[in-house]
């Protein structure tokens, strides 16, 4: 079992680490209905929490690499 370097950080918006995601889990599950959840859609989706600074979001990176990710809204 290979140690993880896995951090929790806080993104100030979707970056292209997203789209890399997206891609990759559209590769491992090709059998998989997903809903698009580009860096581009994600952006056009939250557009107002951003702009409003309403939103947080929330990255477990491994290095540059994105493994996971939660969006808040703080309403």
């Amino acid at each position: 079992m290979r140690k993880s370097d896995a951090e929790v950080k806080a993104c100030p918006d979707f970056d292209e680490r997203f789209d890399i995601f997206w891609e990759d889990l559209k590769r491992n599950n090709p059998h998989i209905l997903l809903a698009v959840r580009t860096r581009e859609v994600l952006g056009w989706h939250f557009r107002h929490a951003l702009l409003g600074n309403r939103l947080w979001i929330v990255a477990v990176v491994d290095g540059p690499r994105l493994v996971a990710y939660a969006i808040f809204n703080k309403h």
